[in-house]
Parts: C-alpha cells; sequence; structure tokens
C-alpha cells in the first residue's frame, strides 16, 4: 500500500486500508490449510465410492446421478458464501474507516456539541454490520437446506434402488443398511468437502478488494537518469491537469520558477496551486505538457532521487508517534549526529522550546505530534527540511493558523531554509509574497500573470484585487 501511486489515496479513503491490513488479508493464511482439507476430503470421498462400488456397482451407478445434484449445491453454497463474507468484510471496512476518521476528531465535535449526530452516524455504521451478519446467518440457513435437499435426494435413491435390486436378487437383504452405512461415510466427507470449500470462497469474496490493490502496480523507481547534480530552473511547458478524467484543474499551465530564488504562488482557492505542487512531487503525471528540471523532463529523473531532492513544509505539516529527535532526523537517508540535529533545531527557532521539556529531544510528540503547539509542529518540519539540506523547498501556507509570535519565529526560521535554495511557496501573507523575487498569479486554473509585485500591481486585475483585500483584511484586525 505505500508503494501505491498517490494517486490512489485520492478515491478511497486512506483509513479504510487499515482494515484491509488488520482483517481481510490475514484471511489469506488459512487457504493453505483449507486446501490441504479440501484435497484430504475428496480422497476419502473417492475411495468410500470405490469401495461402494466393489460391493454394488448398480447401487453406486445410481448414486452417481445425484452427483450433479451435488455440484450444484456446491456452487450454489460457494456463491452464497462468497458474497456473505464480501458484505461482512465491507462492513467492517466501513466501520473502521468511520470510527478511524470520526475518533482522532473526537475533540472537534465534542467542542460543536455534535455528540448526539455522530452517535447516530455510528449506529448507522454497526447497523450496516448487523445487517451483513443477519444476511450471513440467512445464506447459512439456505445452504443448510439445499444440503438437507441433496441428502434426502441420495437417501430416497438408496432406499428405492437398493429395494428394486433386492428384489431382483442382485443385493443382499442387509444390502440397504450396508449401503447405508457406506452412504453415511461419503455423505460425511462430501459435507467436509463443502465446508472447505465454502470457506475458500469466503476467503476469496474477503480478499477481493486486497487482489485489486495487490493488482495495482506500484510506483516505477526505474528512470533513464539520476537527478542532475548542478541547481537548474524549473518549467512547467503547456501543463494540463484532470483529476477525473473530465473537468480540468489546470488549463495550459507554462511558467519558469527560476533556480536559486524564491517564487510566491498566489490566487483564490481553488485555482490550482496545490495541484501545482502535487504535479511538481510527481505524486501525478500531467494530462498535457510535461515539466522540465533545467532540459531534463522530471518523468526521467529517478523518482526517489527527484522526491528526496524537495523539502516540503506544510499548512499543517505531518509529525509521527516518536521523539522530537526521530522527527528532525525523519527523511535524512544518513547517519545524523547529535549536533546536527540540535543545529538544525537552533536554525529553526525550535531549540528553546525543545529545552524547557524535562526530556528535551527525547520527547513524544503523539500521534501527530498531538502534544506540541502548532507553532512547536511547524518549527520541527522547518528543522527537519534543514537537516536533509534540499535543492528545492516547497512551503504551503506553512505559518497559516498561527498566532503572531509563532507566525513570527516559524517564518524566521523558514527564511533561513529558503536562503540561496530554490524555494516555491503558496503564502497568504503578503509579507512573504512582495519579497518574493518572482511571483506568479494563477486564476481558474491558469497563469494569468507572472512578475514581481511592483510589476504584477501594473499587469494583473487579480492581483490588486488579492493585494487589497489582504490589505483590508490586515487593517480589520488591526
Amino acid at each position: 500500500i505505500i508503494c501505491l501511486p498517490a494517486d490512489i489515496f485520492e478515491k478511497e479513503q486512506p483509513s479504510s486500508y487499515v482494515s484491509r491490513v488488520t482483517s481481510d488479508a490475514p484471511m489469506a493464511s488459512n487457504t493453505i490449510s483449507y486446501i490441504s482439507l479440501f484435497i484430504s476430503s475428496v480422497y476419502s470421498f473417492v475411495r468410500y465410492y470405490i469401495v461402494l462400488f466393489q460391493y454394488s456397482p448398480e447401487l453406486t451407478l445410481w448414486l452417481l446421478l445425484a452427483i450433479p445434484l451435488a455440484i450444484l449445491t456446491f456452487w450454489l453454497c460457494g456463491l452464497t458464501q462468497y458474497h456473505a463474507y464480501r458484505k461482512i468484510y465491507g462492513a467492517i471496512n466501513e466501520m473502521t474507516t468511520f470510527f478511524s476518521e470520526h475518533l482522532a476528531a473526537v475533540k472537534h465535535f465534542k467542542a460543536q456539541g455534535m455528540e448526539e449526530l455522530e452517535r447516530e452516524e455510528g449506529f448507522q455504521a454497526i447497523d450496516r454490520r448487523f445487517r451483513a451478519d443477519m444476511f450471513q446467518s440467512f445464506m447459512v440457513a439456505l445452504q443448510t437446506t439445499i444440503n438437507s435437499i441433496y441428502t434426502k435426494a441420495c437417501t430416497l435413491i438408496l432406499v428405492f434402488t437398493g429395494k428394486g435390486l433386492i428384489e431382483q436378487g442382485k443385493l443382499e437383504s442387509t444390502g440397504l443398511k450396508v449401503g447405508d452405512s457406506y452412504l453415511s461415510n461419503v455423505q460425511k466427507h462430501l459435507a467436509e468437502i463443502l465446508t472447505q470449500y465454502q470457506m475458500l470462497k469466503a476467503v476469496q469474496g474477503v480478499l477481493g478488494k486486497v487482489a485489486d490493490i495487490a493488482d495495482t502496480p506500484s510506483e516505477s523507481l526505474k528512470c533513464s537518469v539520476g537527478m542532475p547534480q548542478e541547481t537548474e530552473d524549473i518549467r512547467a511547458e503547456n501543463v494540463c491537469f484532470s483529476y477525473d478524467g473530465e473537468k480540468e484543474v489546470l488549463h495550459h499551465v507554462s511558467l519558469t520558477i527560476p533556480a536559486g530564488k524564491k517564487t510566491a504562488i498566489v490566487g483564490n482557492n481553488g485555482c490550482g496551486k496545490s495541484t501545482l505542487f502535487k504535479l511538481l512531487m510527481r505524486f501525478y503525471q500531467p494530462t498535457e505538457g510535461a515539466i522540465f528540471y533545467g532540459d531534463t523532463d522530471v518523468k526521467e529523473i529517478h523518482l526517489d532521487e527527484w522526491r528526496t531532492s524537495f523539502g516540503y513544509v506544510l499548512q499543517n505539516s505531518p509529525l509521527f508517534s516518536g521523539t522530537i529527535r526521530d522527527n528532525i532526523a525523519y527523511g535524512c537517508k544518513r547517519e545524523v549526529s547529535e549536533e546536527e540535529i540540535v543545529q538544525a533545531a537552533k536554525n529553526a527557532n525550535a531549540y528553546e522550546f525543545i529545552m524547557e521539556f524535562p526530556e528535551g529531544f527525547n520527547k513524544e510528540v503523539g500521534e501527530g505530534g498531538m502534544r506540541l503547539s502548532g507553532g512547536q509542529r511547524q518549527r520541527i518540519a522547518i528543522a527537519r527540511a534543514m537537516i536533509t539540506n534540499p535543492k528545492i523547498l516547497l512551503m504551503d501556507e506553512a505559518t497559516a493558523s498561527l498566532d503572531y509570535q509563532s507566525n513570527k519565529l516559524v517564518w524566521e526560521a523558514a527564511e533561513r531554509l529558503m536562503q540561496g535554495r530554490t524555494t516555491i511557496l503558496i503564502a497568504h501573507d503578503m509579507n512573504a509574497v512582495t519579497t518574493a523575487d518572482n511571483i506568479v498569479v494563477m486564476n481558474g486554473g491558469a497563469i494569468e500573470a507572472t512578475g514581481t509585485h511592483e510589476t504584477l500591481m501594473r499587469m494583473s486585475p487579480t492581483y490588486r484585487d488579492y493585494v487589497a483585500l489582504q490589505t483590508k483584511a490586515g487593517g480589520n484586525e488591526s
């Protein structure tokens, strides 16, 4: 799952894969024992039919007429078991997805007084599992009925055929009793075969989605060239992109991001800024056009080398359960010294707050960094980017939603990180935008204008409106 293309997680919630790993995939381990028992039961079934044939060929041939009914029984029972387990594990997946998402946000819906609504939605998820279990119970009853019909049919054949053979003198008077004994063993092993077959079909139903995941090609790291050593301009040429293959998010975007300079991208929500970032990181491929690093098409560059050349600081940069030290060193594929970690923390304005913890760099950050404030998480993320020393830095609203003091500290750290390297940032803070060497104005998925602040104030109506709106917002805050 980790090696799947990033766009797969746009189609299905990441939390839905949890039950695929924890509940669905482990079912595969049962197939070996089911197949082994299935083969053993088939052997015993055939052996008892041979013994019965040796006792009475005529009676055995009549009983073989019930084999088509046995095949139909198998098919029906296997089909019902397949759909029943597919439904049950689908419901388990829905429950896992629902509770993973909602329990992680428990503080938010409690703060909004939404417990009752969440309870109702939770009950609905549980009810879907209940209905799936009821469906499976009904299928079991149906399978029992079908199997009973087959058993009764065999008994009728034995009685009427055996009676005729006894009257004809082709079977001894105790033949019905002996035949019934053999038939009981045949049916016993047939029931075992049916049980193992049903379980195999159940596993097939459960593993349907797992098979789809396994069949999805992983991201290919095989490319013709390595990452160039020189720092080059990044160029997008006539790039178009659509998430669903119908509605375009980017329309014929062409721009140059100069090497070693700071480029700011501005525009209203939904104009394609974050999508452009995703294309730069090669989470997606353009539907038209291409992106170049110097003269090299980036899709020809080794994917791992390309991505590790980036530092990525998000609005809510993810931290992982572990220590502050672990999170700063995360992503560095070499041995990192304590001195480097301390220096990165100092450069990111994080050292002082880290040392206020009794554990220092051994402080556990909790799931998603929940034990740290937003500003602290951002400074850890900047320290992490610093220690990898990326060629290219992407900053997506890195200081959004922070208080004034945290914003100031984070931005000071970000300025140190941006110094002398290619930087692409999305920001609503005009102080960050106006100091950029190059500003790109996006509007409706297209490039409206590029240039410096002064140039855009003359050329771009969207930029002027954007600046006026930000100035007005800043005035209201003051």
